[in-house]
């Protein structure tokens, strides 16, 4: 039996969530309330969830996402009531206490008469909408357990909505959100906490009941509850075919090196830093930088530079774990992220391995080449709070390293900041 939701809150500025959550208390106290921060996880969590009342505070950033889908839900939910404010009405006084007056006597109606109709009516929606979806629309609680698959996610999974319901997503479901191997469970918690705050795109493996794997892409989003704490998630997931593949490598990787990019290396790194806060790691972030790498690209041009890059890409990838990242940062600069380390011995000790590695020479345009390094490092949190300080501390470490001569490495410090 699904559960109710008496209002809906659609509101982006966390602020203007918070007074409203206090005022919906004050007037209606009792309701159950949630807030989403996106209007196109209305229809999903309207589908897994009794609603009577739906409120969306429009600003000039969400009026185009709310035009088309006032007319699909006000025709296929006429049990909900549906208000749209734009975000000022808020700061009237008077008249935001008249509009929850009204909110207050239709709630009190609607918590007095019984809710047959509104499931009955619930139920016919879904067979109108989620019967048609190809993408599975799945829905679950707080602790990651399932409370509502539509048709495509019964195919997907092989098994029944009753088979299904409180059943752990983890069972069906693996995710890999970072290309690094975190588990399901690791990426759930911090989802489910305040850690990772926004909708993810996750990538993931279906296994269906009987054991057949499949490839696919899910966009998960939260909604919470009046006091701003997780109700759930509802998770929309499709099939991965090879034209997406194809533009999801293009998108994250570097085209010369193959390695993953900027982009994705902040997304690695952001997810890294959440799981840290939660388990008490450490995160260790290098900077490295070809020392002379312009000399190279001017004596033997730029295919052979191309080709340096390649072969450094590839000799920096073998002195690191699995679990870890190296990046192209861009032209001759490269990243590497290092999770769940124990302290600043742990980064030492891999940036002393890469330029012992380096003292090797490369083979590039039928010559040997040996190229320094100059490696800067930053650590979360010892010396940085934010994934942003990280970056801007590495590269002022990567540059100290730098003045004191070839293939060096430096921690950053405080000093670094007055040099």
């Amino acid at each position: 039996m699904k559960e109710d939701i008496d209002i809906l809150c659609v509101i982006k500025d966390q602020d203007s969530a918070d007074m409203l959550s206090r005022e919906l208390a004050l007037r209606i106290p009792g309701a159950r309330l949630s807030f989403t921060q996106e209007v196109a996880n209305v229809m999903p969590i309207i589908c897994a969830q009794n609603v009577e009342l739906l409120i969306i505070v429009s600003d000039t950033d969400t009026d185009g996402a709310v035009e088309p889908i006032s007319s699909t839900l006000m025709s296929m939910i006429p049990q909900t009531l549906l208000q749209f404010l734009p975000a000022n009405f808020l700061l009237c006084r008077e008249c935001l206490t008249r509009t929850l007056d009204m909110w207050a006597q239709f709630i009190q109606c609607g918590l007095e008469r019984p809710s047959k109709l509104l499931r009955d009516g619930l139920q016919s929606q879904e067979r109108k909408i989620l019967a048609t979806m190809q993408e599975a629309v799945i829905s679950c609680d707080q602790h990651g357990k399932m409370t509502y698959i539509n048709r495509a996610a019964e195919r997907f999974m092989g098994l029944s909505k009753s088979e299904a319901l409180h059943t752990p997503l983890t069972a069906i479901v693996e995710f890999d959100t970072d290309g690094t191997g975190n588990s399901s469970r690791e990426t759930l918690e911090a989802f489910f906490t305040r850690e990772l705050s926004h909708s993810r795109c996750l990538d993931s493996t279906l296994v269906n009941h009987d054991g057949l794997r499949t490839h696919v892409i899910s966009t998960i989003s939260s909604y919470k509850d009046c006091m701003d704490d997780r109700d759930g998630a509802v998770m929309v997931m499709r099939k991965v075919d090879r034209h997406y593949v194809e533009l999801h490598h293009q998108a994250n990787y570097d085209w010369l090196t193959d390695l993953p990019n900027r982009a994705f290396l902040t997304g690695r790194l952001n997810l890294a830093v959440s799981l840290a806060v939660r388990h008490n790691h450490q995160v260790g972030l290098m900077f490295v930088d070809l020392d002379n790498f312009k000399s190279v690209n001017d004596s033997m041009g730029h295919e052979a530079g191309d080709q340096l890059l390649k072969s450094v890409s590839k000799r920096l990838a073998s002195c690191i774990r699995a679990s870890d990242t190296v990046s192209r940062y861009g032209g001759d600069e490269f990243a590497v992220l290092l999770t769940e380390i124990v302290n600043v011995s742990d980064c030492e000790r891999v940036a002393k391995k890469i330029l012992s590695a380096f003292r090797l020479p490369h083979q590039v345009a039928g010559k040997s080449l040996v190229i320094g390094l100059s490696i800067g490092i930053s650590i979360f949190p010892t010396d940085a709070k934010s994934c942003q300080a990280m970056f801007n501390h590495a590269d002022k470490a990567m540059y100290e390293a730098k003045k004191t001569g070839s293939s060096q490495f430096e921690v950053y410090s405080s000093n670094h900041d007055v040099n």
